[in-house]
């Protein structure tokens, strides 16, 4: 397999729209952490039915995946042998992979395929290494604790969906660790890998110092804010940060391509300056822990509102052939409370098998079809969603 063009981004991804303008908060020591009790309560699960539906359904069984020409967005399950993974992968693309993404998690490579003498890297590996123990004992850890004892119902082999995910991979695979399939879908631009082994000093501080500062939110308010992100990630994109959460939460990276979405729903190679106006995105294939076979995460950049599914109506079709997905909605902007917003609000409750959110995901009306339970956090009240937990006691 041949190595992957790092440095191609699409006509699309460098004039990407983007709606946000607040400032974004200012740089500080990673000091604030959001509280055990905090993170135990964000999310509520839903599953079941509308009431008025047959007691027997409790929601729409996906069509199966149709097959597509160069990519399938549900890989079929298989016995996995570790040994016959170089059948598929380029053992060389997949050690250098690893190690770009390693250097950037602030990790030393395993590998010799690229070594990393900066100054820069070795003051921010110490940054981030500090600021990563507090993340896992404040966040990380009572996360696991709570999927342990509350998403053992959840299937481990379905697809996830995550709209308006920005940059992270981390809550998604923390959450959904087993998942075959990750699909992200946001508005800001895909990027491209930074060269580390050209890279001079002065350009090496620049990407660390940036990665430090796209960061911030993440680490201490446990999500990305929409109006940094339009910032932070204009130029360098999201691939850097992808590739950083894969390392921290263990895989190693075997393959990235940039991909993109026909009006069919297929999933094709990107061609440079993607003259079939697909939908782009970018698709890192990831393996996990022992046994498990590899993962693929898709990163697509694209307006969900009505108006982009209008003009690029391949996502809707590409998200028909996952399998009975799990929708995960985290620091969604109360977006999908729209009726602007009502095509991908509508795909999610009709095809997922569960829902996975704050409140700022789908509004409390349309989730009682679900018979959620529901816990009020953040801004914006919602007495329906009041309602819903009064009553679940």
């Amino acid at each position: 397999m041949a190595h992957p063009h790092f440095d191609a981004r699409t006509a699309d991804e460098r004039t990407l729209d983007h709606h946000s303008q607040s400032p974004r908060p200012p740089r500080s020591s990673y000091g604030r952490r959001v509280s055990v009790q905090v993170l135990a309560a964000l999310f509520s699960l839903g599953l079941g039915a509308c009431a008025n539906d047959v007691a027997e359904e409790t929601l729409t069984p996906a069509p199966a995946p149709t097959p597509v020409a160069a990519v399938s967005p549900t890989p079929a399950p298989v016995a996995f042998d570790r040994d016959t993974l170089w059948d598929t992968y380029d053992r060389d693309t997949a050690e250098r992979l690893t190690a770009v993404s390693r250097i950037l998690a602030g990790l030393a490579p395993e590998s010799t395929t690229i070594t990393i003498d900066s100054a820069a890297w070795t003051k921010y590996a110490a940054e981030i290494a500090s600021a990563w123990g507090q993340l896992e004992s404040t966040q990380l850890e009572p996360l696991e604790a709570w999927r342990m004892q509350n998403l053992a119902q959840v299937p481990s082999d379905a697809p996830v969906i995550y709209p308006f995910s920005g940059p992270d991979f981390l809550y998604a695979s923390s959450f959904f660790p087993d998942a075959p399939v990750y699909v992200m879908v946001g508005l800001e631009p895909i990027g491209a890998l930074p060269d580390l082994e050209n890279a001079s000093e002065e350009e090496l501080s620049s990407v660390f110092e940036w990665v430090n500062k796209s960061l911030y939110a993440l680490l201490n308010f446990s999500f990305f804010r929409t109006n940094a992100m339009e910032k932070d990630l204009k130029d360098r994109g999201m691939l850097p940060l992808l590739m950083l959460f894969a390392a921290r939460n263990g895989y190693e990276v075997l393959d990235l391509a940039y991909v993109g979405i026909d009006d069919t729903g297929s999933v094709k190679r990107l061609e440079a300056g993607n003259p079939d106006k697909l939908i782009p995105g970018i698709r890192i294939d990831l393996l996990g822990s022992e046994g498990q076979p590899p993962q693929q995460l898709y990163y697509f950049s694209m307006d969900l509102s009505d108006a982009g599914f209008d003009s690029r109506p391949g996502l809707a079709a590409f998200f028909g052939q996952l399998d009975r997905p799990i929708a995960y909605l985290k620091a969604a902007s109360y977006l999908m409370h729209n009726e602007y917003f009502s095509i991908v609000r509508d795909a999610l409750l009709e095809r997922s098998q569960f829902i996975l959110q704050d409140d700022s995901g789908d509004s409390a009306a349309l989730l009682r079809c679900k018979q959620l339970d529901a816990i009020v956090l953040w801004a914006i009240y919602q007495a329906d969603r009041f309602v819903l937990h009064s009553a679940s006691g």
